[in-house]
């Protein structure tokens, strides 16, 4: 699973998703003939479909399509302002995956729309395999991969 978003806001999320699925992992030797499986709110469970697991795990309800419109589910790159761009090669597309780390802007970015960005900034910098620079809303650091 991955979460995509400012690390303050999917920290939380990362942490109790790791706690729901590890929870069968963490039950005492000896105690597994004795384990009721429906014992425990805090676990996987194989009877309920995977969005009633995540549900569960995170504690509230996902939007559905009747419950939300469209255009809510959408979310934008904040450089080409489209959701989805061919790959490098033309044939996959590709939804952003890069949020800004500073949880007031939270914006999300393609990878190659945010390297294109970096790269075209003058104090952009190169370290460690990434390309380091600053977000093109609220000037707080953002990095990705170098290819």
């Amino acid at each position: 699973m991955r979460f995509i978003g400012s690390n303050i806001d999917a920290h939380d999320l990362r942490e109790k998703y790791k706690n729901y699925i590890a929870v069968e992992e963490n039950i005492p030797i000896g105690m597994t003939q004795n384990f009721d499986q429906d014992d425990t709110l805090d676990k996987w469970s194989e009877s309920l479909s995977f969005r009633q697991n995540i549900e569960r795990c995170f504690g509230f309800s996902f939007p559905t399509q009747e419950t939300t419109e469209k255009e809510e589910f959408i979310v934008e790159c904040g450089v080409c302002y489209t959701h989805r761009i061919a790959d490098e090669n033309g044939e996959e597309t590709v939804i952003p995956s890069i949020a800004c780390g500073n949880s007031n802007c939270g914006k999300n970015y393609h990878e190659n729309c945010l390297s294109e960005w970096l790269q075209s900034l003058p104090d952009a910098k190169q370290s460690f395999g990434k390309l380091v620079g600053t977000c093109p809303y609220c000037c707080e650091s953002i990095a990705v991969k170098l290819k």
